[in-house]
C-alpha cells in the first residue's frame, strides 16, 4: 500500500492470521483507537503512525499479539493449529509517537489503568514480535515498546538502530512519559546501537522534583534478561558505538532479578540522574 497524503481515523484496525500488510510512505493519523496484530503481519516502511494533530490527545497503540507459549518463529510444519504470533516490523524511516503504548506484544486495557499498572500477569495474548531497524524512532509515548512474557526459545523481537525519544510534551497533559522500553519478565531481548534520548528537559526534568516527581526511564525491567551492544560487526568493537542513554532519570532500572541479568556493552550513558 503507497499512501503519499495524510489519513486520519478512529476507527479500530485488525490484522488476523495470515494477513499483511505493508505501509509505505504513509502518515496515519489516529485518534483513541489501537491497532490490533492478531497473528497478522504490518510492515511500517517511512510511515507515521501518530494522533490526530486537532484532537490534542493520545492514541491507544498497536497490540502485537501472540502466544506465550508458542515458538516465536513462522509455523511451517503440523501442527498448523498454532497460532503464528503476530509482528510488527518498523523499518527505517518510520515513527510511532503519541500513544500510550507504542507497540506492545500483547493484549493491553486502558480503561483497566494498563498505563499504570504493567507489572501484571499478562493475558494469554502475549508473545508477538516487535522489530525496530536503522532509524525507526518511538516517540513521545506514554511506553515506548512494552513487552510481557513470551516463549523464549528462538526469541525474533529486536532493536538495531532505533530511537527511543521525549522530544515535546505529550499530548495527553495529564500523563507523563514513564518508559521508552519496559520489559516484564521476558528474555534475551536485544538493543544495538539504539539512542534513547529526552531532550525536553524543561518538562520533564532530570532531577525528580518533589513532591510529583516525573520519571523517565530508558530501559525499564523487571525480572527480565536483555542485552545492549553494538551494531557493528568486527574483531574489535569500537568504544561507544553500542547504545547511548541521555537525559534520562534512569538510564536502565533493572529489579526484582535473580537469575535473568542484563548485559550492557560499549554503551555511553551521558547526564542521567542514575
Amino acid at each position: 500500500i503507497f499512501i503519499d497524503d495524510p489519513a486520519n481515523t478512529n476507527t479500530p484496525s485488525t490484522f488476523i492470521d495470515g494477513a499483511k500488510c505493508v505501509l509505505e510512505r504513509a502518515q496515519t493519523n489516529l485518534a483513541g483507537n489501537v491497532v490490533t496484530l492478531n497473528g497478522g503481519t504490518l510492515i511500517l516502511n517511512n510511515t507515521i503512525f501518530k494522533s490526530i494533530d486537532a484532537c490534542e490527545g493520545m492514541w491507544d497503540g498497536i497490540e502485537v499479539q501472540g502466544c506465550p507459549n508458542a515458538p516465536q518463529q513462522i509455523i511451517t510444519s503440523p501442527p498448523f493449529s498454532i497460532k503464528t504470533q503476530a509482528r510488527l516490523i518498523v523499518n527505517t524511516g518510520s515513527i510511532i509517537q503519541d500513544a500510550y503504548f507504542g507497540a506492545a506484544n500483547y493484549e493491553f486495557d486502558l480503561t483497566n489503568s494498563d498505563y499504570q499498572n504493567y507489572f501484571k500477569t499478562s493475558t494469554l495474548q502475549s508473545g508477538g514480535i516487535i522489530i525496530g531497524t536503522a532509524n525507526s524512532t518511538f516517540k513521545n509515548n506514554h511506553v515506548g515498546v512494552c513487552f510481557m512474557p513470551y516463549f523464549n526459545s528462538n526469541v525474533a523481537s529486536n532493536f538495531k538502530n532505533t530511537h527511543f525519544l521525549i522530544d515535546a510534551p505529550l499530548k495527553n497533559a495529564l500523563i507523563k512519559p514513564d518508559a521508552m522500553a519496559l520489559l516484564n519478565d521476558t528474555k534475551v531481548l536485544s538493543f544495538k546501537s539504539c539512542v534513547f534520548l529526552n531532550s525536553a528537559t524543561l518538562t520533564y526534568p532530570i532531577v525528580p522534583v518533589a513532591p510529583n516527581p516525573i520519571i523517565v526511564h530508558g530501559i525499564l525491567s523487571y525480572n527480565s534478561s536483555f542485552s545492549i551492544s553494538s551494531s557493528v560487526l568486527a574483531a574489535t568493537i569500537p568504544y561507544g558505538s553500542g547504545c547511548s542513554f541521555e537525559n534520562l532519570t534512569y538510564g536502565i532500572k533493572a529489579f526484582n532479578s535473580t537469575v535473568n541479568t542484563a548485559l550492557v556493552q560499549s554503551s555511553n550513558f551521558y547526564n542521567n540522574y542514575r
